[in-house]
């Protein structure tokens, strides 16, 4: 990918089935996830726990402007527990 470039796509963008400790995005501009004209951008199913989703655009093109998820822009099933959703942007 260029990093400008979008790709429809239908579905999710990111999923986290069970497990732990998962790293989603971070802290740099070089970590975070550009997610955008998804259904779900970030989906938590099962029982993920212990993962940190951080820093991601959500709901954006990689110029900035809007490009909608059409459902979801982060979903945590309620079974996962104990997760950091933080400095996350969402269009």
């Amino acid at each position: 990918p260029d990093g400008v470039t979008t790709t429809p796509v239908q579905g999710w963008g990111i999923s986290v089935d069970n497990g732990s400790g998962h790293r989603i995005g971070g802290f740099s501009s070089a970590d975070r996830n550009i997610l955008c004209g998804l259904q779900s951008g970030i989906v938590s199913l099962g029982t993920a726990t212990s993962s940190t989703i951080a820093g991601n655009l959500v709901g954006f093109k990689p110029t900035g402007d809007p490009a909608y998820n059409s459902q979801h822009g982060i979903w945590i099933s309620e079974s996962s527990s104990g997760n950091w959703i933080f400095n996350n942007v969402i269009g």
